[in-house]
């Protein structure tokens, strides 16, 4: 699931600090990878996944 992709029942405003809740019936292992394309490169920051 793309977080820019998100609407309901607020888009994420662009160039904010953002934070992310998942909540599920079921197990489930969450990982957040995310592009930075701010500036001329590009840079990969990668959160591993947590199992709670």
């Amino acid at each position: 699931m793309r977080i820019n992709d998100l609407i309901d029942p607020q888009a994420v405003p662009l160039g904010e600090p953002y934070g992310l809740v998942v909540r599920a019936d079921v197990p489930v292992v969450a990982q957040l990878t995310r592009l930075d394309t701010r500036r001329g490169g590009l840079s990969t920051a990668i959160a591993p996944g947590y199992w709670a």
